[in-house]
């Protein structure tokens, strides 16, 4: 099974134990020892209760293993997802600076630009009346 863990918007990244983790590989097999167990406890088989128990100690370190190294990929992933949450909102903060340092110099741009406009209306208007005096 694979747990998930949100990454982003819709993003999500996934941590999981492989299969390999609970077999022979890694010390015992561990489904078909619990089968054993139980069968053996069905039966009230204490003998064959008591020779499992090496087993399923091991059984129980496999396991162990397995969900603390599944539990350090979810800590890595829920870590890099405040870590992308922070230079998500750095970056948005930065965009937004940048933006309305934009807007300030257009807007003083714009306000010279006015000034410059009624200037030459002004001469613009001197000089039609020293043209044209009686207009």
């Amino acid at each position: 099974s694979t747990r998930t863990v949100p990454s982003g918007e819709s993003l999500a990244n996934g941590a999981s134990i492989p299969g390999s983790a609970l077999t022979a590989a890694n010390g015992v097999d561990v489904l078909p020892l619990l089968d054993r167990i139980a069968t053996a406890m069905s039966a009230n088989d204490m003998t064959t209760l008591r020779a499992q128990l090496p087993d399923l100690e091991t059984a129980v370190k496999q396991i162990s293993l397995a969900r603390t190294q599944t539990g350090s990929a979810m800590n890595v992933l829920d870590q890099t997802t405040v870590a992308r949450t922070a230079l998500e909102s750095e970056m948005g903060e930065a965009i937004s600076r940048y933006l309305e340092v934009d807007t300030v110099t257009a807007a003083s741009e714009l306000a010279k630009a006015a000034q410059s406009l009624e200037i030459a209306r002004a001469v613009s208007s001197r000089i039609m009346d020293v043209l044209a005096p009686g207009r």
